[in-house]
């Protein structure tokens, strides 16, 4: 597996992902519609990015990778996130992707996701168990 070597390589692949997840364009992703599509990937983006990165992002930075002018609607969007992962086992798995990007863990392999997996190595994002919850 090619390790990720710098934070912006992984914030892109997440907001890659999760324009894929979502089925949403990018550039609808960091404008600002209100579709509800468009809010959940940015409720995933910003639960991965503050709450589970190695080094947790502040509002500010997660606004400017968002193109977002202030960071207090993105207060709403981490709340209102960590409520639908605990009430949405789709969206838990959606975040819990992102989160395995934002840790370093998981690579492109051709159209879905490879997870390297301690003692196992590679192995197909679908076959491997959902990530921990308890990392908050």
């Amino acid at each position: 597996m090619t390790a990720l070597r710098t934070p912006a390589e992984r914030i892109d692949m997440i907001i890659e992902e999760a324009c894929q997840r979502w089925s949403v364009d990018r550039a609808e992703l960091l404008g600002t519609s209100r579709l509800p599509s468009l809010v959940t990937a940015r409720k995933a983006v910003v639960l991965a990015l503050r709450e589970f990165a190695p080094r947790r992002m502040s509002y500010e930075q997660i606004a400017h990778v968002l193109c977002r002018t202030g960071h207090v609607s993105l207060l709403r969007l981490a709340k209102d996130g960590r409520a639908l992962r605990q009430a949405s086992p789709g969206f838990a798995r959606g975040v819990d992707a992102l989160v395995a990007i934002a840790q370093g863990s998981i690579a492109r392999g051709g159209s879905f996701l490879m997870v390297d997996l301690p003692g196992v190595g590679l192995v197909p994002e679908m076959n491997r168990p959902a990530l921990s919850r308890s990392v908050q």
